[in-house]
């Protein structure tokens, strides 16, 4: 039996589609069982990622249910865990019951981020979280990640002070083979007939540099020759599009209120999102860290042209293409007037870039049949 600890499926999210994906993926190999939570609010009201309240809300009630399973004697030996966040308070709790109870099982999870991502709202907690970080890894016997930027990542910012060998065993259970894309799926909202809309996908906060794509926005104003014929899109599925910062939003008002082209869309489903990125000529990322980077990936699936800071697992995800990458402001401008002026469509390559990512879980239920074979 595989026993599947989902996120709260958020719409906002894609906890949301990640909720009936999974599932649908895994159980071509296992027997399947879901163990939910319960939530407190169906928006993220205090965080950026899951509600701080709710998503603690949510692990809890999924571990008094994990609980009572153990004590009914209802978890059968070699059972498996798959815990969609392995960034998990109280998940040892399986473990520790697993011993008692002497019923051998496997955890594998998903990292997402942690304290040792830079700019990470978890950052700030590294003090005292990188001991359980590192915890969580430990009582897993696998973890995926996004990229293989994000596994070196955890190995040097966080394994760094555990002897060689320690880190040797953790390094050998990290397997980064990226994240789920539900590839087929949003083809429904590809289009091959591009309009003159270009797309900032991230929340206005500080660790995305909402700043830089303003300034792009600015020196396109100057020197790009066609820039009133372009559409220039903040976007967000929450009820307003609003900064943690205060000098962000006036920058982005101030912004709105000088040029006509530029628009703020909110409260986006996910299909509205979709659909408007399959009809953009061009993504824009100016994010500080990024170890996979769905609002990428997901414009490359709908065939969409991105625009990407050349770092992080962004070079991993265009296969080095250097035309999708810039390292600077001057290549940033440079290469965003040839995309959106080339006459040549990318719509075929950026899909074959990312389909790879429709096999992820197939991936991770390999390994973990491998595990349990051992």
């Amino acid at each position: 039996m595989l026993y599947i600890l989902e996120l709260e499926p958020l719409r906002e999210r894609y906890t949301f589609w990640w909720r009936s994906y999974i599932p649908r993926q895994l159980q071509k190999y296992f027997n399947i069982e879901i163990i939910s939570g319960e939530s407190l609010t169906d928006k993220v009201e205090t965080g950026t990622v899951l509600d701080a309240g709710s998503t603690c809300y949510w692990k809890s009630v999924q571990l008094q249910r994990i609980c009572e399973k153990f004590y009914k004697k209802e978890i059968e030996p070699h059972s498996v865990f798959f815990v969609a966040d392995i960034w998990f308070p109280g998940i040892e709790m399986i473990r520790y019951m697993s011993t008692l109870y002497n019923i051998p099982i496997y955890i594998y999870g998903v990292w997402h981020a942690g304290s040792s991502t830079r700019n990470d709202f978890a950052e700030p907690m590294h003090g005292w979280s990188k001991e359980f970080e590192i915890g969580f890894l430990n009582l897993c016997d696998g973890v995926f990640v996004g990229s293989e930027y994000s596994r070196m990542s955890i190995i040097e910012r966080l394994l760094y002070s555990l002897p060689d060998y320690e880190i040797d065993s953790l390094a050998k259970r990290i397997h980064a083979y990226g994240m789920p894309l539900n590839f087929s799926d949003i083809q429904q909202y590809s289009s091959e007939e591009k309009e003159n809309i270009v797309v900032f996908p991230h929340r206005p906060d500080p660790e995305k540099n909402p700043d830089v794509f303003v300034n792009l926005v600015r020196t396109l104003d100057i020197c790009f020759n066609d820039f009133g014929k372009y559409k220039f899109v903040f976007c967000t599925s929450k009820e307003k599009y609003q900064s943690s910062s205060s000098y962000i939003n006036n920058l982005i008002g101030s912004l709105k209120f000088d040029l006509d082209n530029v628009g703020i869309h909110e409260n986006l489903s996910k299909e509205d999102y979709y659909t408007l990125i399959g009809k953009s000529k061009l993504v824009v990322s100016t994010t500080s860290e990024e170890n996979f980077g769905y609002c990428a990936v997901e414009a490359m699936a709908l065939g969409t042209s991105v625009l990407l800071p050349n770092n992080f697992s962004h070079p991993e995800i265009v296969e080095n293409q250097s035309h999708y990458l810039y390292n600077n402001h001057d290549e940033m401008i440079e290469k965003a007037i040839h995309l959106l002026s080339t006459e040549y469509n990318y719509s075929a390559e950026l899909k074959e870039l990312v389909k790879p990512y429709e096999y992820v879980i197939d991936k991770w239920a390999s390994i973990m049949k491998t595990g349990i074979a051992q």
